[in-house]
C-alpha cells in the first residue's frame, strides 16, 4: 500500500507549480513519441444501489472502486486492465489483471480469466486479480455506470522512483457506456473546466521540497474521486431526479448493460477482500 494525496488546483497555476517541480522530477518512463501527457480511460463499476459510488460520499474509510483503463487511442492490439482500486484511509492498493481489449467481450461472457489474461503479462497474481475482480462482479451484480476519460502528466522523483506525482486534466465522461466505449470520444461531458488535479503518491513521507511547493502554492488535501465527481455532475444536469440514485437506476440503459450471460461467482477462496 501507497499514500495518495490529492489537491485541485487552478490551471493558471499549472505551469508555475510543474517549473517548481522539474528541477526534482523527470517525466514518466512510459511516455510514447515525445509526448508529455497521455490519456486515461476508464469504466466504472456500481450496482443499481450504487454502493461504491455512497461509500465514498458518506466517508465511509475501507472501500473500494472496479473498473476497466485503457490508455490512449485504439490502435492495434491495445492492452487494457481490470482494476480494483481499494482504499484504507489515506494508503491506496491495487489489484490488476492484463488483457487485450479485443477480448474484452469474451470475457465477460464467460468469466474465463485464465483464458483471456494477457500471455506477456502473466503469472498467479495476475490471474488471482482478475479472479477477484469477477467476484465483486457477480456478487455485487455490478454495471458499467461511467466512462471516465482524462489527460495525465505524469512524473517521478529523480531521487526516489516510488515518489509520484500527476497532474490530471481535461476531465470528461459518458454515462452508461458499454465495453465497447473504453475507446470513444463521443458524447464526452466536460466536468471540471479550468481546474486540474493534482496527485501525489508516495510511500512514507514526503520530501521537504515537495512540501514547500505545497506551502508556495497554499494548496490543500481534498477528498476527490473522479468517479463521483462526474456521477455527481451528470445528476445536476437532470434535475428532475430527486437524487443521483435515482437518476441511474431509472435510466434504461442500465437495464440494456445488464450483462445477463455471466458465469456463476467463483469460489471467493479468500477473494472477499
Amino acid at each position: 500500500m501507497r499514500l495518495e494525496y490529492k489537491y485541485l488546483i487552478s490551471n493558471s497555476i499549472l505551469p508555475h507549480i510543474r517549473q517548481d517541480l522539474l528541477p526534482y522530477v523527470t517525466y514518466d518512463k512510459h511516455l510514447q513519441n515525445g509526448n508529455q501527457d497521455y490519456t486515461v480511460r476508464s469504466i466504472y463499476f456500481d450496482n443499481r444501489k450504487l454502493d461504491y459510488f455512497y461509500d465514498k460520499i458518506e466517508g465511509i474509510k475501507t472501500r473500494k472502486k472496479l473498473r476497466i483503463r485503457g490508455y490512449n487511442f485504439k490502435q492495434g492490439k491495445n492492452l487494457i486492465f481490470l482494476e480494483i482500486k481499494k482504499k484504507c484511509e489515506n494508503h491506496v492498493y491495487k489489484n490488476r489483471s492484463p488483457l487485450l481489449f479485443e477480448n474484452i467481450n469474451q470475457l465477460f461472457e464467460t468469466g474465463d480469466v485464465e483464458r483471456f489474461v494477457s500471455d506477456q503479462y502473466r503469472n498467479d497474481k495476475s490471474v488471482d486479480d482478475g479472479k477477484r475482480f469477477f467476484y465483486h462482479f457477480i456478487n455485487k451484480s455490478l454495471r458499467p455506470i461511467v466512462l471516465v476519460v482524462y489527460e495525465r502528466e505524469a512524473f517521478s522523483c529523480k531521487f526516489d522512483d516510488r515518489l509520484r506525482i500527476t497532474f490530471d486534466m481535461n476531465l470528461r465522461y459518458h454515462p452508461f457506456p458499454s465495453m465497447e466505449d473504453l475507446y470513444s470520444d463521443e458524447h464526452l461531458y466536460k466536468v471540471l473546466i479550468n481546474r486540474t488535479i493534482l496527485e501525489i503518491k508516495f510511500n512514507r513521507n514526503k520530501p521537504t521540497w515537495l512540501q514547500n511547493i505545497i506551502n508556495k502554492y497554499q494548496l490543500s488535501r481534498q477528498s476527490l474521486s473522479k468517479y463521483v465527481i462526474c456521477l455527481d455532475d451528470y445528476s445536476k444536469r437532470h434535475p428532475l431526479n430527486d437524487n443521483i440514485r435515482s437518476a441511474f437506476t431509472n435510466h434504461s440503459l442500465l437495464g440494456n448493460n445488464s450483462l445477463e450471460s455471466v458465469p456463476a461467482a467463483p469460489s471467493p477462496g479468500g477473494m472477499e477482500q
